[in-house]
């Protein structure tokens, strides 16, 4: 292991703790292949390295044209790109991808991009109407944000197409009121879209059109979020969980839970004849409206009023078609009716992200959210919509 960690990871999947290097990245083909005849290694090509239908190899034939001109004609204006030139050049263009990456982290850091590290949501508030020099008019800092918040809210190991990035920002511009001077530098921008929500590649792009009522400046606030279940996906998402395991639910947010006490022990359940040995079944299933309506008819106790302000805040800072996309533990138990037939009641026992628990002396609950970890915000940005 000592070995493996000099070499560069070139991809971390952080759900399963598994690291990729690729440590023969820079060796030269050349030298493989006099290494495995020296070592008496059959040297074995892949067919595809040479097919013009790839892309890499359509750059890799051209580089090796270009290399052989410089040396055949000795012209000095082509440099050949050999491992001097290209590191060169992709030092070069490591240089500037990190001052924009600099920037943009800067800008998210200072600016009214609010990650809720909690739900897996993301706000972010452009002013009504966008000055012409508004960050978000710069597309190579405004692409590399959207493309953060995307990998945030859909815990991407990879960063989201360009495509997709760019269609999310042509929605924003159209979304927004640019002013007069930003609208005669942007005429050619076409407005593809004047809804007030969009769906893409499973992320939801909620647009509302606000007033601070302090100021009464008016706003643009757009929410990104995981897109609303499909009956399908929701039937897939019910999960049962056992004490002391912890479950990857929606791919999204890894749910634990334990028993604090022995109050869960099996229940008999006796019939006329035999009785039967059962126990109460804990399942983690997206957030309902039944839930939220279950909560707050709850008995006025001071633990309960806590809780029915957590959900209010919650159902303010999260638009009503987004906020049913968090985990919810519920507890199946089991009884015999007076006509002696065996019945399910289903209740809800936490709402681990809201930090809501209701049964706190008997069960233990808790979730992490896993984009917090696949774009470094604890090192990002400190802000979330509850405490």
């Amino acid at each position: 292991m000592s070995i493996i960690s000099k070499f560069l990871v070139i991809r971390n999947i952080e759900a399963i703790g598994l690291q990729t290097v690729r440590p023969l990245l820079f060796v030269t083909k050349d030298r493989l292949k006099e290494t495995c005849i020296k070592a008496n290694i059959p040297w074995v090509e892949d067919p595809s390295n040479q097919s013009m239908d790839h892309k890499r190899n359509v750059v890799r034939f051209s580089l090796d044209k270009f290399n052989k001109r410089y040396h055949i004609e000795g012209k000095e204006e082509y440099e050949p790109l050999t491992t001097k030139g290209l590191s060169r050049f992709m030092s070069h263009m490591e240089y500037h991808k990190n001052c924009v990456n600099s920037e943009a982290n800067e800008i998210i850091n200072h600016s009214r991009v609010k990650f809720d590290k909690n739900n897996g949501i993301c706000t972010l508030i452009l002013p009504d109407p966008i000055p012409s020099f508004h960050w978000i008019l710069q597309k190579h800092l405004a692409t590399r944000i959207i493309s953060k918040i995307i990998t945030f809210v859909k815990c991407l190991e990879q960063p989201p197409r360009l495509e997709s990035v760019l269609r999310f920002y042509d929605h924003i511009l159209s979304f927004s009121t640019l002013s007069s001077k930003t609208s005669q530098i942007l005429l050619s921008h076409n407005k593809t879209s004047r809804y007030n929500n969009i769906t893409l590649n499973n992320v939801l792009l909620c647009y509302e059109k606000k007033v601070n009522y302090v100021s009464d400046i008016p706003y643009g606030n757009l929410t990104f979020c995981r897109q609303p279940f499909t009956s399908k996906e929701e039937t897939k998402n019910i999960v049962i969980i056992q004490n002391g395991q912890v479950v990857l639910w929606d791919k999204r947010f890894f749910v634990g839970i334990n028993f604090v006490s022995q109050e869960n022990k099996k229940k008999t359940l006796k019939d006329n004849n035999n009785s039967i040995s059962l126990q109460p079944q804990y399942y983690i299933r997206r957030l309902c409206n039944k839930d939220i309506y279950d909560i707050i008819e709850m008995k006025m106790e001071a633990i309960h009023a806590t809780y029915k302000d957590i959900i209010e805040r919650y159902k303010k800072s999260v638009p009503p078609i987004a906020k049913f996309s968090i985990p919810v533990v519920i507890e199946k138990s089991y009884f015999v009716s007076s006509d002696n037939i065996l019945c399910e009641r289903e209740k809800i026992i936490s709402i681990p992200t809201l930090g809501i628990s209701l049964n706190p002396e008997s069960i233990s609950c808790w979730a992490k959210f896993r984009g917090n970890t696949l774009i470094g915000i604890d090192e990002l940005i400190e802000n979330s919509f509850i405490t």
